[in-house]
């Protein structure tokens, strides 16, 4: 129960950081570093 309340917390954390970031960086970079984030946070989650 407790591990689903932050697995929630830090998607929630995650998501506005990656507005954050899509607000400063143009497009292209973003979209690259936001594929690299989410592939290591899902190895770091699921492995």
């Amino acid at each position: 129960m407790l591990a689903q309340h932050v697995f929630l917390i830090i998607l929630i954390m995650v998501g506005s950081l990656c507005s954050v970031l899509w607000s400063l960086q143009p497009e292209e970079q973003l979209r690259q570093t936001q594929e690299v984030r989410i592939h290591r946070a899902a190895t770091v989650i699921f492995h």
